[in-house]
């Protein structure tokens, strides 16, 4: 179902209780060859939803916090050395 990402922020917040970080990259990265992506799919968003519905279920609690927290990344060839 592609959702070990989403378990690993439930496991994370499970043992943090901390919020996430947003890190925003400054550039993109684009690989025209891949061919379609899983979130272009039409039921991406469903299927998501019901992982975590899932994985609520088995923690027995929702232990994702909300934030609104953004940290903006350093390009590598702009970045500290």
């Amino acid at each position: 179902m592609n959702c070990e990402d989403i378990a690993m922020n439930f496991l994370v917040a499970h043992l943090t209780r901390r919020p996430p970080i947003k890190v925003k990259a400054p550039w993109k990265s684009y690989c025209p060859g891949c061919g379609r992506t899983l979130s272009s799919k039409g039921d991406h968003l469903e299927r998501r939803h019901e992982c975590m519905n899932v994985f609520a279920k088995e923690f027995g609690y929702m232990p994702l916090l909300y934030t609104a927290h953004t940290v903006e990344s350093v390009p590598p060839e702009d970045g500290l050395r």
